[in-house]
């Protein structure tokens, strides 16, 4: 058995942490589409971009070195009867779809192994945080693949939690009072990147005329992401900045970020001089 003063669940969004913990978790079904993913070794893509050759549209993304990942949009729920016609049929569907590929879907999909359906759908646990334990990423909430912005949120989780809980780790205190006022900015964060991805998806998934007008500007916007700055807090630097104030109260207070930021590893790198994190293009590494 191994003891921690905190337990941080980062195992996705099945999380068997959260299970473990007994936290319920709510599902909200906001979005019309599954996606089918697969790869391809073939020409990258720069970009995010929506193919519409035929049929439903198919997102591309890069996934390094040499691939292109493709994700094959299907009514929500729809899978099941689609697969009950077979391989080929479905087979056939995808090279109609995505034509430019049509000749390395032939090559390198060889069966529904190398298919792999992502149940589309939004979701949020009850609790974020508990005494000595702390949800991130889609253990704690579930978004849409549209823009791959599930990673660059559990990324920017990462970045928010460590100042807290290495402030925490210092005093003794990793209750889940101390780290509501983390968990309270970071569902705001979540909460509009949830609403933000479904106008995304009503625009950048239909077939109607305005839609195809829209398109080509809401793909190149969801495949940059947003400035590290506002994803860490108000701080101008690109770490997430918090200081606490000494107070009689039990609820530690943030006041507004400084470029200090606590220090609970000696010989760690001071503020202004460290580098600032990387948050992963769109599709960098997957869904």
């Amino acid at each position: 058995m191994v003891r921690a003063q905190c337990v941080v669940g980062a195992d996705g969004r099945y999380s068997t942490v959260r299970r473990l913990a007994g936290i319920p978790y709510d599902r909200v079904d906001l979005f019309d589409q599954d996606v089918l993913w697969f790869k391809l070794t073939a020409g990258a893509t720069r970009t995010v971009r929506i193919l519409r050759a035929g049929g439903s549209p198919v997102l591309a993304y890069t996934s390094f070195p040499d691939r292109v990942q493709l994700g094959w949009t299907l009514p929500h729920r729809g899978y099941r009867k689609l697969a009950s016609r077979g391989f080929e049929y479905v087979k056939d569907r995808i090279r109609a779809s995505v034509p430019q590929y049509a000749e390395a879907v032939e090559e390198q999909i060889g069966g529904f192994k190398d298919l792999s359906l992502l149940d589309v759908f939004a979701g949020s646990a009850r609790q974020w945080a508990r005494d000595g334990l702390l949800l991130i990423g889609d253990s704690a909430h579930t978004h849409s693949p549209i823009g791959a912005q599930g990673i660059n949120l559990a990324i920017q989780d990462a970045v928010a939690a460590h100042p807290v809980l290495c402030e925490g780790l210092r005093r003794r205190d990793l209750s889940a009072r101390f780290l509501t006022p983390l968990v309270v900015r970071r569902q705001r964060e979540t909460g509009k990147m949830t609403k933000l991805q479904l106008m995304q998806s009503r625009m950048m998934l239909s077939t109607g005329r305005l839609s195809g007008i829209v398109r080509p500007k809401a793909a190149m916007l969801v495949s940059r992401t947003p400035p590290t700055a506002r994803c860490c807090g108000a701080s101008p630097t690109a770490t997430a900045a918090w200081r606490f104030g000494t107070t009689s109260s039990a609820t530690p207070k943030p006041l507004p970020p400084d470029p200090v930021r606590p220090s609970c590893l000696r010989g760690e790198a001071r503020h202004r001089g460290s580098p600032r994190p990387q948050i992963l293009r769109p599709g960098a590494s997957g869904v």
